[in-house]
């Protein structure tokens, strides 16, 4: 069986400075766009107009024993108080305490071959589904660079063809002295991919929506990590409400707000929402009877995608994606 092979040890920390003259003179190439001048030149430029967030990121990333696999998975990371992060919102020192939060706590709420299979280039899947017709269907959890304005993390919903269908982007930090999973983004497929394929989905899933699916395995991902509250951006705080983003804005075609209220979340302070532990299932007795077989049909689903879970942090390690030809998100 294929299996993930992981860094035995990292190089020796370097400090702030140090890892900055090895960005800018490509001694170090974390990804493809370290290695154009006009992207080591914006990031020199920024540093110097905001040279203390930047030192603190970089003397933090410099000092972090996974500094090479967590560059590798998100290239970008020095750069990123440059920009708004994870909410519109927040300002860049709350930015900065997210992002050290989420690196601190992964070393000690994940197992160590989910750790480093989490930052890995391979998908890695936590579980995986079989559909009324025998279609199967992965849950991956990896680090994606293209999602890093959102979050640290994301699970994704592959489809039986390997095609992304649903994608939550979240962080593991403190907020309100509470471990939190706090969700930047929940979103559908990319523009390219036929909305009949969430159609197809959620009929081999019982009726259940990919995005539903993905948001239910969060919440077993929640629990088995320590986190106690899951907390998301509403319509208001998403990052493209930020003026920054204004270009973007009409990018956002998910009500969010609504969406949230379906899971029975409640609106809290600073526009986020708080979701509950445990998403509640209406009771057999209360369906109608020619209805409850599909309902139970969702539920042994539903309960094989949580016992999934629990199991491959028990085990402490994921699998490689062995849908055929599964595409990055």
């Amino acid at each position: 069986m294929t299996t993930f092979s992981y860094p035995s040890a990292e190089k020796a920390p370097l400090s702030g400075l140090q890892l900055m003259t090895a960005l800018l003179s490509c001694r170090t190439v974390p990804g493809p766009s370290w290695k154009l001048p006009r992207y080591r030149f914006k990031f020199l430029y920024r540093a110097l107009l905001h040279p203390r967030r930047t030192f603190a990121m970089l003397d933090y990333l410099a000092h972090h024993p996974q500094r090479d696999e967590i560059l590798a998975a998100m290239p970008s990371l020095p750069c990123k108080l440059h920009r708004i992060y994870q909410a519109a919102n927040i300002t860049p020192e709350q930015a900065m305490k997210r992002i050290t939060d989420h690196y601190d706590m992964i070393g000690h709420c994940l197992p160590d071959a989910i750790n480093h299979g989490y930052l890995s280039k391979k998908e890695m899947a936590i579980a995986t589904l079989t559909g009324k017709e025998e279609q199967r269907y992965a849950i991956t959890f990896n680090a994606i660079a293209r999602l890093d304005k959102e979050g640290e993390a994301t699970l994704t919903f592959h489809n039986a063809e390997g095609v992304s269908i649903a994608i939550v982007t979240f962080s593991f930090i403190e907020y309100q002295g509470k471990p939190t999973l706090f969700i930047g983004a929940l979103q559908g497929p990319k523009a390219n991919v036929d909305h009949q394929e969430i159609q197809r989905a959620t009929k081999a899933c019982h009726g259940l929506f990919p995005k539903r699916l993905v948001i239910e395995a969060l919440t077993t991902l929640a629990d088995v990590t320590g986190m106690t509250q899951i907390v998301a951006v509403g319509n208001h705080t998403h990052i493209y409400e930020n003026p920054r983003y204004k270009k973007r804005k009409g990018m956002v075609f998910a009500d969010y707000d609504s969406f949230w209220e379906t899971m029975e979340a409640k609106p809290g302070e600073d526009g986020y929402f708080h979701l509950p532990r445990q998403i509640a299932h209406r009771p057999l007795e209360e369906i109608a009877s020619k209805r409850r077989s599909e309902y139970r049909r969702r539920y042994q689903l539903l309960d094989d995608l949580e016992s999934q879970i629990r199991q491959t942090f028990t085990r402490g390690h994921g699998n490689p994606v062995t849908l055929p030809e599964t595409r990055a998100a």
